[in-house]
């Protein structure tokens, strides 16, 4: 749900920012049907094998959405191995490429800021050059090839229509599955002026007063 903190909704690319679109966002914003999950699952072959999922219990924002996407998936029908561990041992855990019976793993959640996540050039889970790409390591082609055009391009319109292109591709190779967008509220003394917005503590041009 919506709230003045929070979208749902989101695509790959903030709201907000240049890139926004709406392309593919019914994957994200459509009905959901369990049972029509599960069905598909089936026919993609899955018969209930152990899906790892990694959970950071002393990290209460990622443990919140772990514990929501164990939700989610155990009403698809998977066999959800819920591994709850300090955050060192999950980003430990993430970098093995193994089974998940040698220590491997199948899902895990995180979030990123959104200037980070604004652009392709440092959207890193949107890579898609496979063991160079971030953890899960997608093999996406067509990603890299409108990465690169992205790149070269002189002008914003440009620049949209290949960020809708990315979106498109990215929901179909499922790089990652973008949960929302949230705001952290942030207060600070009233006599602490010229504070910068960021998404993360800056100082420089900051200055206190005596009032």
């Amino acid at each position: 749900a919506e709230t003045a903190l929070s979208r749902a909704g989101v695509g790959f690319f903030p709201i907000g920012t240049p890139l926004a679109n709406d392309a593919g966002l019914e994957a994200v914003t459509g009905p959901r049907d369990p049972a029509r999950a599960k069905q598909l699952l089936a026919r993609a072959g899955y018969k209930g094998e152990r899906v790892v999922l990694l959970s950071p219990a002393d990290f209460p924002v990622v443990e919140a959405l772990a514990q929501v996407t164990r939700d989610v998936l155990v009403r698809c029908g998977m066999n959800v191995d819920y591994v709850s561990a300090d955050w060192g041992t999950v980003i430990s855990r993430r970098n093995s490429r193994e089974p998940v019976e040698r220590g491997g793993w199948s899902v895990f959640c995180t979030y990123g800021d959104g200037v980070t996540s604004s652009m392709p050039a440092t959207n890193n889970p949107l890579r898609g050059d496979g063991a160079k790409a971030w953890f899960g390591w997608p093999t996406a082609p067509r990603m890299e090839e409108l990465r690169s055009a992205w790149a070269d391009a002189t002008d914003l319109a440009a620049q949209r229509q290949l960020g809708e292109e990315m979106q498109r591709v990215a929901f179909d190779e499922v790089m990652y599955y973008p949960a929302g967008q949230w705001f952290p509220p942030t207060a600070f003394r009233s006599n602490v002026r010229d504070l910068l917005k960021s998404p993360f503590p800056i100082f420089w041009n900051a200055r206190k007063t005596d009032t």
